[in-house]
């Protein structure tokens, strides 16, 4: 999750109701789900569902993560952290445990090197001026912005070659991902998820009372991250795997680039499927079948009840 998610206004817009957008919209999903369902898939029908409620979810409760970002760094505000870090900590009651204890669920894990800490630089600007990532940039296009139509063609091409690029930055070197449950156990592991969080709220709180700002997240904030939380569960039960949103950006860029004659064959199977080289992905992850895989699942359909 990460990432920014929404780059919110600074005060609440009213609530609108484009009656003919919202039901090509809604048509449109039953569609989708018809043909899914019919196709034998139904956790993937699940994950559309799962989606569409969280872009709505989102947008709604003015969730953004590159705002809180953006209000803490320059005035220390730490509410929109706060609400963040309650997504985290609900969405690990289920995700920790849960892919410890059985075969066929896996977290969301990387190896930290140079790639991982010079990438998240690069896209932590990005986000900021684009004013959303992955998720944001999906849904606030799918809630009429054109500026984010720019950014989400430019961030699939991005994804596209970041997937190929990775063994290369990879070979740079690194640590291997580690897992608390691995070594605390399941519940051991969620123990200390849950006290790195709170560790991370205290510093958070500390930071905005010496700088004299409200660390007290807003209602839509408490509200969303709890819902948003809930649903980042019900994902993971559906697809097996932590929400995967830039998952998708380099599948659409891949089979794009495919469309207009670009020869991708010679990338690994396993970078393309996962934004990993395979070997690390199966040394590390649990392996999901292909009835529950994750796809990309961020909703472009908020328009209507924007």
């Amino acid at each position: 999750m990460s990432m920014a998610t929404l780059s919110a206004p600074e005060a609440r817009a009213g609530i609108g109701i484009d009656r003919l957008f919202l039901g090509l919209a809604l048509a449109a999903t039953a569609i989708l789900l018809a043909l899914v369902l019919l196709d034998g898939q139904p956790w993937s029908a699940a994950l559309i569902l799962g989606g569409f409620g969280l872009g709505v979810a989102f947008l709604k409760a003015e969730f953004s993560y590159t705002a809180s970002w953006r209000r803490f760094l320059t005035r220390g505000e730490a509410g929109g952290l706060l609400g963040g870090l309650i997504v985290i900590a609900i969405a690990a009651l289920a995700v920790v445990p849960v892919a410890a204890l059985r075969q066929n669920f896996g977290g969301a894990i990387a190896p930290l090197g140079p790639s991982l800490l010079i990438g998240a630089f690069v896209f932590g600007i990005g986000m900021q001026l684009a004013n959303g990532c992955g998720s944001g940039t999906l849904y606030t296009a799918g809630g009429g912005s054109g500026r984010m139509l720019v950014a989400l063609l430019l961030f699939i091409i991005g994804s596209v070659f970041g997937s190929l690029s990775l063994p290369s930055f990879l070979a740079l070197g690194g640590i291997d991902p580690i897992l608390a449950s691995d070594y605390l156990g399941p519940w051991g592991g969620l123990a200390a998820t849950l006290a790195s969080i709170a560790l991370a709220a205290v510093l958070i709180i500390a930071v905005a009372k010496r700088r004299g700002a409200n660390f007290m997240p807003a209602r839509n904030y408490i509200l969303g991250g709890l819902v948003i939380g809930l649903l980042c569960i019900a994902v993971f039960i559906a697809g097996g795997h932590p929400w995967s949103v830039t998952f998708g950006f380099t599948v659409w860029g891949a089979k794009a680039a495919t469309a207009l004659g670009f020869d991708l064959s010679r990338a690994a199977p396993g970078e393309m499927r996962s934004g990993f080289p395979a070997p690390v992905v199966q040394r590390r992850h649990h392996w999901v079948p292909p009835s529950r895989r994750p796809v990309n699942i961020c909703p472009c359909f908020q328009q209507g009840v924007q």
